[in-house]
């Protein structure tokens, strides 16, 4: 994958680039603080409003991380460099966040398979494609999908061909 695009600090300012877009925040102090914004933007408001709204039994399994790193995080103290040490549903929600912005930054991310990670029944199985694809794509390979909407014949999601060696993985 690329390396990071970001701007530590210009005019009070953290920058960082994914695919073409260019996100800024003066709260920002790690990259993982930029993830979780980048999340929130990336399933858009309309979606979070949704969750907040819904019924407990109704939300889906990110809204709920969410709120559980949130709540954790609010009553924690900060370590003497800002950090926070994070428990399972901020690891599940950055963790998550990272894979996202690793396949958007390849210009892999879509509304279709956004669409299918907004959907709660349908979450648990898409978020492990994505973890595949991202992990491919940290390990040197290109992602080569497959036309899902092809009903004739069994397919996997994704094709991945390392770059360097040219081998395939299905």
């Amino acid at each position: 994958i690329r390396p990071m695009v970001h701007l530590p600090d210009y005019a009070g300012y953290r920058f960082v680039g994914a695919r073409d877009r260019l996100y800024y925040n003066k709260k920002w102090r790690f990259f993982a603080d930029f993830l979780f914004d980048y999340g929130t933007e990336r399933f858009g408001k309309e979606w979070l409003e949704a969750q907040k709204s819904a019924a407990l039994d109704d939300q889906h399994p990110l809204y709920i991380w969410r709120k559980q790193a949130y709540e954790y995080h609010q009553r924690q103290s900060d370590r003497p460099d800002g950090a926070v040490k994070p428990n399972g549903p901020m690891l599940a929600c950055h963790n998550f966040y990272y894979d996202l912005y690793t396949v958007d930054d390849n210009s892999l991310l879509d509304d279709a398979l956004l669409a299918r990670l907004r959907h709660r029944d349908q979450f648990q199985g898409v978020m492990h494609e994505l973890f595949a694809e991202a992990t491919c794509l940290r390990a040197g390979f290109t992602i080569i999908r497959e036309d899902e909407k092809d009903p004739i014949r069994k397919h996997v999601e994704f094709v991945a061909v390392h770059k360097s060696s040219g081998q395939h993985v299905l």
